[in-house]
């Protein structure tokens, strides 16, 4: 699909100066043409207990330091 190929491209492009960063330009873009984000709903909508609520993930990853990627030892 040429415009997935050009959708990709356009958000890993190496220079951040004109890389496709823009959640407004990205919906504009062709991939999306038969979207419409105006009627875009959530089929789930997690119900968190904080900001910093990571019960949905899964306790395996919860326990990853994500600055090293190694398991936590507590």
């Amino acid at each position: 699909c040429p415009e997935l190929h050009s959708l990709i491209d356009s958000l890993l492009t190496k220079d951040p100066t004109k890389r496709v960063c823009d959640p407004e330009q990205i919906k504009k873009h062709p991939f999306f043409r038969d979207v419409d984000f105006s009627n875009l709903k959530a089929p789930f909508k997690p119900k968190l207990s904080s900001e910093t609520d990571t019960s949905y993930f899964h306790k395996a990853l919860r326990q990853v330091d994500p600055y090293h990627d190694q398991p936590i030892n507590y």
